[in-house]
């Protein structure tokens, strides 16, 4: 029997493909010989180059267009990345928003897999979903099915509310649908502009550019990260060895805002100017993930902090000049 690794002859779904995370997903399903289509709602459509790459114009929130589009190519695989995200301030004042538009591509990604007979499904889940005073490492099982949390933040709630969803129509129709959680992701191919919602792309460009990096509260408070390669092996190692349908993705490393900084700082070469700011919110601590059952699924050893800082470092000083931007707008970071 042909190992699911090997994805030759098979055609793949990715949604949110002209994203971070979706483009490393779509280029790796393309080098294990899948071909893959990929549903854009707007603007350019900037992937991979390749002959078995398919840009499909279509919003997410078309169900009769999603399910047409998975019947008529027979999908194998559909990996939803795409959502809506934002600032902390986005996630509280746009909420209601957040969790409508999210939950909409959720249930329409889940219904036009189970009409299309959809082998897998994959929803992109996120260690986000991790609410409450819980024992540390946190557990797979630590979530909302013993500690269903309300937060004013749509993107928790729409992340809560889908893998409710998908476990129930899974249950419900005998659907394979798999829920990766990763830590942050960081690495090449982020967004680096001024307005970039993760903390190491941001961090990057302002250092790079010789800006002073404000730090709210402390700067002691810890991050987790996990490399952009890591997740995309580990979530199609779920697929492929389906022992577990749920998996915190990440590594054992933590690290502190302020040594992120200067471990930003020696990956490019440059001198980081830092100002701590106690008076602002340090925003919440790292999750430190239990990663048993990511180890089980995938036993390769991830990328460590030091060595992705320095590709994604590289990667973005190739790129700075297409890259460059007003970086006056871009927000402390915490």
């Amino acid at each position: 029997m042909r190992s699911k690794a090997d994805l030759h002859g098979r055609t793949a779904l990715v949604t949110g493909a002209t994203g971070f995370l979706g483009a490393h997903l779509a280029e790796e399903l393309v080098a294990r010989g899948a071909t893959v289509l990929c549903p854009c709602r707007s603007g350019v459509l900037e992937l991979p180059p390749h002959d078995r790459v398919r840009p499909v114009r279509l919003d997410l929130l078309d169900r009769a267009g999603l399910t047409r589009l998975v019947a008529a190519h027979d999908v194998d695989l559909l990996v939803h990345s795409a959502a809506v995200d934002g600032t902390p301030e986005d996630k509280r004042l746009r909420a209601g928003t957040m969790i409508d538009e999210n939950m909409r591509m959720v249930s329409n990604v889940l219904d036009s897999a189970r009409r299309g007979g959809v082998a897998d499904t994959v929803l992109l889940s996120s260690s986000d979903i991790y609410a409450g005073s819980v024992p540390w490492p946190i557990r797979e099982t630590e979530d909302h099915h013993t500690d269903m949390r309300y937060a004013r933040d749509g993107f928790y709630l729409s992340k809560v509310y889908g893998e409710v969803l998908a476990e129930q129509y899974a249950a419900e129709h005998g659907m394979r649908v798999h829920l990766p959680r990763p830590a942050s992701i960081y690495g090449p191919g982020d967004d680096f502009g001024p307005r970039s919602l993760r903390l190491i792309p941001r961090l990057i460009s302002r250092v790079h550019a010789g800006e002073e990096v404000e730090i709210w509260g402390s700067g002691e408070q810890t991050r987790t990260f996990v490399y952009v390669t890591d997740v995309v092996r580990a979530v199609l190692a779920m697929v492929a060895h389906p022992e577990h349908r749920v998996a915190n993705i990440g590594t054992g490393e933590q690290v502190s805002v302020l040594a992120l900084a200067r471990m930003v700082g020696e990956a490019l070469g440059r001198p980081v100017r830092i100002r701590t700011d106690p008076g602002k919110p340090e925003g919440r601590s790292s999750r430190d993930l239990d990663l048993t059952r990511m180890r089980e699924i995938d036993g390769a050893a991830p990328v460590p902090l030091r060595e992705g800082l320095r590709r994604t470092a590289a990667w973005y000083r190739r790129s700075a000049a297409e890259l460059a931007g007003d970086l006056r707008d871009v927000p402390a970071v915490s």
